[in-house]
């Protein structure tokens, strides 16, 4: 039989029966619930009917702890007299800034 015969015929009857035919019944006593393959080489088939998960994790994620220094334990106490040693230049700067402030509100005379 030529291959246009064949694929005459696999249209004819459809792919199904056709494939029954020439191969042999799909439904042997061998196989438990498996599918058998046509040829070895060839991935098996899976059904697309049954829906993926919605929320489906495939790598698990760990969210980072978040911590803030203001309430944590691990960056150490409040001590007023050491904090306004530290950030005694932010007043310096807010001094001069109302200073410019100013002037330029004055303009030009």
């Amino acid at each position: 039989m030529s291959f246009e015969d064949i694929v005459a015929l696999q249209n004819k009857v459809g792919t199904k029966v056709y494939n029954q035919v020439a191969y042999g019944n799909n439904n042997s006593t061998g196989t438990t619930g498996r599918k058998r393959r046509l040829n070895k080489n060839r991935p098996t088939e899976i059904s697309a009917k049954r829906p993926a998960p919605f929320l489906r994790q495939v790598v698990s994620v760990r969210k980072p702890t978040l911590r803030d220094p203001r309430f944590d334990d691990l960056s150490g106490e409040y001590k007023p007299e050491i904090f306004e040693k530290t950030y005694k230049f932010i007043n310096d700067i807010k001094v001069r800034e109302k200073e410019v402030r100013g002037l330029r509100e004055l303009g030009p005379l």
